[in-house]
């Protein structure tokens, strides 16, 4: 008989609290801003072989895997299996996941399993007995101005802000990996060329040692070549300390141990190279895809949400309560019983609290919407940014190409005159000098390639 009663109420109380919630919610509803967005990227005139406008651009979305590099392929694997800061973002989601059942869940009832004894004299007579009862308990708030709603609106927004934060941790991770290990790769690159031509200048520093005991150069000629060789062997100890600082950091990023990335990327390898053709979108649809303006739209739909809750304060709060169960006084004879109530809250005095709230509510979205127009500004920037600095990035690398080129050969024609008598020991020195810095910075120049090519990936939404 008790299940019919608990039953029988319930329903009736659902049916009542749906179509008590059916009206409007108090607060606005929330509308996409709308912004001025350029028609045309100005970067996509610069150079039609690396960068064109497509739309609906379908680029690889395992990019890094242009430049054919085994080693960087799995760095990245990696990385998205073990990295700190895509674990808590993935966390973050999870828990706004959690915060949006909750939000939920208040538009529901909420029924507890309710046990309760108690002894005691209830008549003054001295006389102790025991009463009890078992059942169940309801309440459920009447959710008639849409407070719970607008919460729960909050809610499903920030869930989606958490999605879209932990997607551009993902997209930034991999261009962090892919710049960190190109950064190792020129480092070492840099460091081989210096240890090269240190030992090559100091098989020249011990030639013309022997040349100056026999007299046939001075001691000028050694103090060059002296200089010139330690001048080489200053830089190799910091280029080994910066190598170790972005090792490390490379490690961090994909979550090793010092020495399990050094043994990772194995020996000295060159810098992997690549200038694919990349497809552009219009802005418009770079804009909508990019994680980082999509989680700052969701923090302003969350904030005008926010603000009906703050609202909804204002109105009177009905909630709905029941008891279904057994209650025995002492007699030993239980009875089954229940009860429906209601409590109605009216806000009267509170001090300017629900005001003070509403004012908060409104500058949270003002400072949201805010924020919004500045990381869509920002978005815009970035794209033509990397637009350009990847095209330039190649052509810089294409001279750097050509001067280290025409370096070496500069300093193999200045040894030859030299044995011949025909240039100085100082015009060797300098040609020396040249190729080790255009050499140098030709490896620099491979890798800002690749580096601009993954921060313009980065910049497009990360496909």
């Amino acid at each position: 008989m008790m299940r019919m009663h608990v039953l029988t109420a319930t329903v009736a109380t659902a049916a009542l609290l749906a179509g008590c919630s059916v009206g409007p919610a108090v607060g606005p509803e929330y509308e996409r801003p709308s912004l001025s967005l350029p028609l045309q990227w100005i970067g996509l005139g610069m150079d039609n072989s690396l960068v064109a406008n497509a739309e609906a651009a379908k680029n690889d979305a395992d990019w890094w895997q242009i430049f054919g590099d085994d080693t960087l392929n799995g760095l990245m694997t990696q990385a998205l299996e073990r990295n700190g800061d895509l674990r808590m973002a993935q966390a973050a989601v999870a828990e706004a996941r959690g915060a949006r059942l909750a939000a939920n869940a208040a538009l529901l009832p909420a029924i507890d399993g309710v046990a309760q004894g108690a002894r005691g004299d209830s008549n003054a007579s001295g006389t102790l007995g025991n009463s009890s009862s078992a059942g169940f308990d309801a309440s459920w708030e009447i959710d008639l101005f849409g407070g719970n709603r607008r919460a729960a609106q909050a809610a499903r927004a920030r869930l989606g802000g958490a999605v879209a934060e932990a997607e551009f941790t993902r997209i930034s991770l991999l261009a962090e990996v892919a710049n960190s290990y190109l950064s190792t790769r020129m480092l070492q690159q840099q460091l081989e060329i210096a240890r090269q031509n240190l030992s090559d200048q100091q098989e020249t520093l011990r030639l013309v040692e022997a040349q100056f005991k026999e007299g046939v150069v001075n001691g000028l000629v050694v103090a060059q070549n002296r200089a010139q060789a330690a001048s080489t062997a200053a830089q190799i100890p910091q280029l080994e300390a910066n190598l170790k600082a972005t090792q490390n950091a490379l490690g961090v990023l994909v979550g090793s141990q010092p020495a399990e990335i050094e043994a990772i990327l194995g020996g000295t390898k060159p810098v992997p190279m690549a200038t694919p053709k990349v497809l552009v979108d219009a802005p418009a649809s770079v804009i909508a895809k990019r994680p980082d303006v999509a989680a700052a739209e969701r923090a302003l739909q969350a904030a005008v949400a926010d603000q009906g809750v703050a609202m909804a304060n204002w109105f009177p709060k009905v909630s709905l309560t029941g008891f279904f169960g057994i209650s025995d006084y002492g007699n030993g004879n239980g009875s089954e019983g229940w009860n429906i109530g209601g409590v109605v809250r009216l806000p009267m005095i509170d001090f300017g609290r629900v005001r003070a709230l509403t004012r908060q509510a409104n500058a949270r979205q003002q400072s949201a919407l805010a924020n919004y127009e500045q990381v869509v500004l920002g978005a815009v920037a970035d794209v033509e940014t990397r637009l350009s600095a990847y095209v330039k990035a190649v052509e810089a690398a294409n001279l750097l190409k050509q001067s280290a080129d025409a370096s070496r050969e500069a300093f193999r024609l200045a040894k030859l005159q030299y044995t011949e008598g025909v240039a100085s020991n100082l015009d060797v020195l300098t040609a020396e000098q040249s190729k080790l810095a255009a050499e140098s910075a030709e490896a620099e120049g491979n890798a800002a390639v690749g580096q601009n090519l993954a921060a313009l990936y980065k910049a497009l939404g990360g496909f």
